[in-house]
């Protein structure tokens, strides 16, 4: 292993000297983050989305054929949507080995407590932040990303809270 940064609670990260030493459970969930990053949905988004379709189905009204619409297109334009924060912490989460981790397990506490840490390191500058770590390897077309990066995450963010908010209003309500 190769030390890469220390975080701000002094904790040191590491990475594989060597892509391929990455033990396999580690790898499997890294490829599946950058297939939903590809798709521009989270877990927590497709989620969302099957239960707003679902309940929607569930209902038997001919009116709710919209939702289930509205949810397919949204499925579709998501592929446009170049950045997605929670999934680029995510992989970072997954890349980064923490000094008080097993490569070879991930354990969800600590992924989620590294999520929030690397948010918190983060805040001076996010492009600097995933440009740094390497991610450039996993998402090459970060590097083009730089002069709109602001532009782009903060459209992403938008998006993202948008479908949320509407869903879950659909959901619960």
């Amino acid at each position: 292993m190769e030390k890469v940064f220390v975080d701000s609670n002094g904790k040191v990260h590491y990475v594989p000297r060597n892509d391929f030493d990455m033990p396999h459970e580690r790898t499997k969930a890294l490829e599946k983050s950058i297939m939903r990053l590809k798709a521009g949905l989270s877990e927590d988004d497709m989620d969302l989305i099957l239960d707003a379709m679902e309940k929607a189905l569930n209902s038997g009204k001919k009116s709710e054929l919209a939702v289930i619409g509205h949810c397919i297109i949204e499925i579709r334009k998501r592929k446009e949507l170049l950045l997605h924060p929670d999934l680029l912490f995510d992989i970072a989460a997954l890349r980064y080995i923490r000094e008080d981790e097993d490569p070879s397990i991930i354990d969800i506490e600590k992924h989620k407590q590294k999520i929030e840490q690397f948010k918190k390191d983060s805040q001076g500058g996010l492009y600097d932040f995933f440009y740094k770590t390497g991610l450039t390897t996993f998402i090459p077309y970060l590097q083009k990303l730089e002069p709109d990066w602001e532009e782009y995450m903060t459209m992403s963010k938008i998006k993202i809270q948008a479908l949320q908010t509407h869903l879950k209003a659909y959901t619960t309500g």
